[in-house]
Parts: C-alpha cells; sequence; structure tokens
C-alpha cells in the first residue's frame, strides 16, 4: 500500500521483554521524582522496580479535556533504551473508578493517534470548530471508557529515540511493554476489562497485537514471564487493511460498484481483473507468512499497486478516503498547528517535534513488504477466545473499503457468518448502517461515512465503540447516556416465587454494565427484569405483561428482592428504573410509591432511587 495514512529480561523479569526491546535500565526501589525538560515542562518521573519501566508524564494540563473533574495525563513510556513512547491518558467522564480500559491506535504505519484523538473520538475537536482552538466532543470515547492514546511505532507523532520496528510482529512486544508501563504507574487499571480498537493498518496491528497481549498472559500464568495480565475484551478494525489477496481484487469492485461515485467503467473493470488475476494475485502466492519472505513481499506490493491500486487511482480524480469528495479538507488537519505549538507542547510534556504520518517508520515497514502480510487467520482465532471482534467501515472510504472488510469478515466467519441475516443499524430511529453478528464476530457498514468513520459519524462511532465493549452490536440505540456493556446472565425462570433457578454469576463485576436477572413467569407476555452494574449502582430495565400494573411493581420488588437475598453486595446501591414501550406501567411505580409514603418502603434494599424514566 503506497498511502501515507492507511491501509494499504532478567532485570525486568519479562522473559521476552528484554531481548525484544534491548536491556533497559533497573531500579533497585520504586520511587517518585520531579524533572524539567529543556522545554520547560515539570514532568513528574515514576519508576518501577519489578518491571523495570519508567513513566515521564504531566498531570491535567487543561489541554482537551476540559470537563470538570475529568484527570488526564501526558508523556512518555520508556519502551526500550532510548525509545519514548508518546501517550495521552484520559480518565472516563463518568465512574473512572469502575469504566473500563481502551487503547486507540491509528494506522499508517507510522501515523500519530493524535489523530484520532482530534480528528475522531478524543475529549475534544476541531470538525465542528473552525477556530484556532478546539471544544469539547459530546461523542468523546472517554463519556464510557477511560482512554489511552499511543505514538507507535517510535519516530510517528511525539515519539521519538532508536527505532528498530520494521514490521507488525516486531511492533506488538513494545505495545505490550507500554501496557506493562501504563499498569505500573496507574495500578488501579489493573484488572480492568481492555479493548483495542484501531483502523487503516489497524488491520494488522489489532490481530497481531492482541494475540501477543493473549500470549504474554498465557506465560505469566505458567510463570514464565511476569507481568500484568490484559484482560481483554474487545478489539475493534475501523477500515482496516486485513487480507491483501482479498482487498486488492476488492478495489477493482468498489470502483465500479460504490454507492457514491463510480470511478471506471465495465471495460475497465474487465481490463484489471485479468491484470489482477495475472499479476496480483500470483505475487501475493509468494508472500506467505507474517515474516520472512522479504523480498517476495516487496515484489506483490510493486505488482498489485501497479496493476490494480495505480489505474484506479488515476482514472478519475477523487479523495481515496472519500469517494464523494475531491479534495482532502475534512476532517480538517487545524489541530496540527495547535498542538505544535510551543505552550501546547510545553503543557502536554511533548518534546519532540510532531509528525504526524513520517516517512521513516513507513518506510521500516515497507522495506520488509510488512503491508502485504495477511492477518486473517490471527484474526480469526481471536474470534474463538472470547473476544468481541467488529470489523467496521464507512462506505466512502475507497483505500481500505467497505467491500474489502465484508470479504475478510466472511472469511474470518464461514458459511455461518455469510448466511447470517443483514440487519439495518439505527440510531435515534434513523438507519445509519447495516450489521450481522455471529458469535463473537461483528460486522458493521456505516453509511456517509469515509476512512475516519468516527469523524464522519461521531454517534454512530460512538454507538458501536459502546456495543462492541458490551461484546455485542446490537444494532440500535439512543443519546441517552445509558451504558450497553459486557453481558453474563444470571437466570431466574420460575412460575412462581417457590420454583426459581440460578446459574452461577461471573464474579468478576467491575464497571461494565452486566444482565445480572432476567425472570420468566409467564409463557406468553413474559416480563423481563435486567439489573445492570453501572459503577456504583445498577440500572433495572423492565418488560411488562399489559394488563394490570400494580402486581408489576409488586413483581418488580420481589426480583429486586430475590437479587438482593441472593447477591447481598448489590444491596444499599444507587438505582435508575427505566421502561420503554408501554410507558403507563411507569407511573403505577409513582402510585406505590406515592401510597407508602417514600420509595424506601417500596424497594428497602436500595440505596437510592435516582430515576424513572420511560
Amino acid at each position: 500500500m503506497r498511502v501515507a495514512l492507511l491501509c494499504s529480561g532478567a532485570a525486568l523479569g519479562l522473559a521476552s521483554f528484554t531481548a525484544a526491546l534491548g536491556a533497559p535500565k533497573s531500579y533497585s526501589v520504586d520511587r517518585t521524582y520531579s524533572l524539567m525538560s529543556d522545554l520547560g515542562t515539570n514532568f513528574t518521573v515514576y519508576e518501577h522496580a519489578a518491571t523495570g519501566s519508567r513513566t515521564r508524564y504531566v498531570q491535567d494540563s487543561g489541554i482537551c479535556e476540559t470537563t470538570k473533574g475529568v484527570k488526564q495525563y501526558s508523556g512518555y513510556f520508556d519502551v526500550g533504551t532510548d525509545q519514548n513512547m508518546f501517550f495521552w491518558f484520559f480518565e472516563a467522564r463518568k465512574d473512572a473508578n469502575m469504566a473500563p480500559v481502551a487503547l486507540w491506535l491509528n494506522g499508517g504505519p507510522g501515523c500519530s493517534s493524535m489523530l484520532g484523538l482530534f480528528q475522531e473520538n478524543g475529549p475534544c475537536t476541531f470538525n465542528k470548530a473552525p477556530g484556532a482552538e478546539p471544544v469539547l466532543n459530546p461523542n468523546s470515547w472517554n463519556n464510557v471508557a477511560n482512554m489511552l492514546y499511543v505514538d507507535q511505532p517510535i519516530g510517528s507523532g511525539f515519539s521519538y529515540g532508536t527505532s528498530d520496528t520494521d514490521s507488525t510482529v516486531k511492533a506488538a512486544p513494545k505495545v505490550w511493554a507500554l501496557m506493562q508501563s501504563f499498569y505500573s504507574k496507574f495500578p488501579d487499571y489493573k484488572g480492568r476489562e481492555f479493548g483495542l480498537f484501531t483502523e487503516s493498518y489497524g488491520g494488522h496491528y489489532g490481530p497481531e497485537f492482541i494475540d501477543h497481549f493473549q500470549s504474554q498472559n498465557d506465560a505469566i500464568d505458567k510463570g514464565t514471564v511476569k507481568g500484568e495480565k490484559i484482560k481483554i475484551v474487545a478489539l475493534g478494525i475501523g477500515n482496516g487493511w486485513i487480507d491483501p489477496v482479498v482487498q486488492y481484487k476488492d478495489y477493482v469492485e468498489y470502483a465500479v460498484n460504490n454507492t457514491y461515485n463510480k470511478i471506471i467503467d465495465q471495460g475497465k473493470f474487465d481490463e484489471l481483473m485479468q491484470a489482477y488475476e495475472k499479476d496480483c494475485k500470483p505475487a501475493m502466492a509468494k508472500c506467505t507468512g507474517l515474516e520472512g519472505q522479504n523480498d517476495a513481499c516487496v515484489a506483490a506490493e510493486t505488482a498489485c499497486y501497479n496493476a490494480v491500486e495505480a489505474p484506479i487511482e488515476a482514472a478519475k480524480t477523487f479523495n481515496v478516503y472519500d469517494v464523494r469528495a475531491q479534495d482532502d479538507k475534512f476532517p480538517p488537519e487545524t489541530y496540527q498547528e495547535y498542538i505544535k505549538k510551543p505552550e501546547i507542547m510545553k503543557a502536554i510534556g511533548a518534546k519532540s517535534e510532531y509528525k504526524e504520518c513520517p516517512q521513516a517508520p513507513y518506510d521500516k515497514f515497507t522495506s520488509t513488504g510488512d503491508g502485504q502480510r495477511s492477518f486473517l487467520n490471527k484474526l480469526q482465532d481471536i474470534t474463538k477466545k472470547d473476544v468481541q471482534v467488529l470489523i467496521w467501515a464507512g462506505d466512502a472510504d475507497f483505500i481500505c473499503n467497505y467491500i474489502g472488510n465484508y470479504n475478510a469478515a466472511k472469511k474470518i466467519g464461514g458459511e455461518e457468518f455469510e448466511k447470517a441475516e443483514m440487519k439495518d443499524f439505527n440510531l435515534n430511529g434513523k438507519k445509519m448502517g447495516e450489521y450481522k453478528n455471529v458469535k463473537n464476530l461483528s460486522w458493521l457498514r456505516v453509511h456517509e461515512a469515509g476512512h475516519e468513520v468516527p469523524a464522519y459519524q461521531p454517534e454512530v462511532a460512538l454507538e458501536a465503540f459502546k456495543q462492541t465493549m458490551a461484546r455485542k452490536v446490537k444494532g440500535n440505540g439512543n443519546r441517552l447516556d445509558r451504558e450497553t456493556h459486557t453481558v453474563s446472565r444470571l437466570h431466574l425462570m420460575a412460575q412462581d416465587k417457590s420454583t426459581t433457578y440460578y446459574n452461577s454469576l461471573d464474579n468478576q463485576i467491575n464497571y461494565l454494565s452486566r444482565e445480572i436477572v432476567h425472570t420468566i413467569r409467564h409463557k406468553v407476555n413474559m416480563p423481563r427484569l435486567e439489573a445492570t452494574d453501572e459503577g456504583p449502582g445498577f440500572e433495572i430495565e423492565v418488560h411488562h405483561r399489559q394488563t394490570s400494573h400494580n402486581p408489576d411493581v409488586a413483581h418488580l420488588k420481589w426480583d429486586v428482592d430475590v437479587l438482593h437475598k441472593k447477591m447481598p453486595a448489590y444491596r444499599m446501591q444507587h438505582a435508575v428504573i427505566e421502561y420503554e414501550d408501554y410507558g403507563r406501567f411507569l407511573p403505577a411505580i409513582g402510585l406505590v410509591v406515592k401510597r407508602n409514603g417514600k420509595w424506601r418502603h417500596v424497594f428497602s434494599t436500595l440505596k437510592t432511587l435516582e430515576a424513572v424514566s420511560i
């Protein structure tokens, strides 16, 4: 892929860590101290003896995230000798002490994740602010998760130092190392559910990095590696470069058969399909491994670019990231001018000159033919390991288009996925795309979106992010601040109160919303109660029998009492009662509460009844 942006230890106690990263410094004790940078930034430095990690950071710079009470940290994780990886970490706007952790990585290879922060899903944006200062992003992903943005590999963005990374496989240990540094500096986040979200070249990064994290988790269990296990629950890949064999062919298909801009005619289509079969496909057949075969993989890139990609891009003037446009004015590049200001760099602890998508890291990866390697099999393996995988794509992007991404998803999901029903993805009652789910694999096509989906459809992107962290794309959502996260079920299946059966419940009850109770008392029009852990409290969602109201209120009270009897940890928590559709049920709750004088007389095991809604 010839595109700057996208697709195309003994001292440490970390056995594979030292070999991969060189021998970092060792520290005899944990310590924290201050250090003044040459730009005048007063860093706090944290050295962690057990892992040999070193973190330099500033706290609460007041840049970008200005929401009151929300903490932020930025600076550098030292992931090896003279290898300084820039990070920017924003705590969640809600329930940060219990929210999950998500890592965002842009593609390239070699593009800064500040792209994602400012142009896509970070706490502030220039997309709706033509001025010199950003504004708060109401659709920031730190609405629901603690968000970590990292510039990798070394040389991208604000990261600096010596880079020896020339492949996706070699990049993975360093990203694992930065996560170990993260957990050593921020131990409160150990054991939190974790998701990796990435795009473009992230079709390579995502599968390899998650596979490496899982291998390290296994090694930690065996005692061969020391470190913190990462509780991986989700992987999201947007407009990803996953499998070149599939996706080069689908350049031709997309060029003639997309919704917005027919780039070539049928004659050119036939010509390019012949060129693909004659020149590109045979060359790709010689590039089969994730490592090695460098010459063959480099040759395959040249052959496929010349046979397929270049002729399409020469056929018509269009923006490869958004075929609806001829220029690349959106999303705006205003953020670059902003973060390059000396006062901003000083405030966030950036030491090196900012480089959005520098040539050097890209050239290193290109020299090994890394872009031509397929990560399809690794991605397929991940879907078998209880990790929710979302492959999603804006359908106006050419360079990593939705046709190629969907065909990659079909190869991963097999016949069962291919036969699964495609459903509408709705938001606020409006169709915004289409999706399908099979087991741990979800596909989502987003309408009217280019390469960077969160920039074009920020509300859809936030909803998809929330649902993927919940391990299921449901295809509907609303703009209420309602979390829909990981589902672990305890079923109460009963015809009456004396015949109730319980399944075991996952004992890792963290922030992520979990379906705790599901009651069925009637064979027809069955009521349902769900109690969902929402940080310090839980949310209750009821589906009713459309007969009388007060019995349902009594059933609700009984269900809450059962929940608290069986799981006393949920007693005296905050609660929200939410009801939909047959809304006359909700006033009945109010009436019963009124008759009893106070809500506490009805729901005596709740700490507070925060709200009710229809």
